[in-house]
């Protein structure tokens, strides 16, 4: 499970600035059969760029668990990527 970034450093911005990003979860994805194409996220996200102050931290990326009895999983994607802190000032 992706936990959530760590909050920046802040005495001039206004929530929810330089708070962290939130963190990818968690699914759990059980069938009998699986068949198709698709997709399954479960990224963190970047915070919010503060105005001057300290910026928070990415969410890290989630867990994703697929179990199948049968079935082709070539048709899916799954990606549970981190994401990127905010800068502290916006250039």
């Amino acid at each position: 499970m992706g936990g959530g970034g760590g909050a920046g450093s802040r005495n001039n911005s206004v929530d929810p600035q330089s708070s962290g990003g939130l963190g990818g979860g968690i699914l759990l994805l059980r069938a009998g059969i699986l068949a198709g194409t698709g997709t399954i996220t479960a990224n963190g996200t970047t915070p919010p760029a503060p105005a001057n102050d300290g910026a928070g931290g990415g969410g890290a990326g989630g867990t994703i668990v697929v179990v199948t009895a049968t079935g082709n999983l070539s048709g899916l994607t799954v990606q549970a990527r981190g994401a990127t802190g905010a800068n502290a000032r916006a250039m």
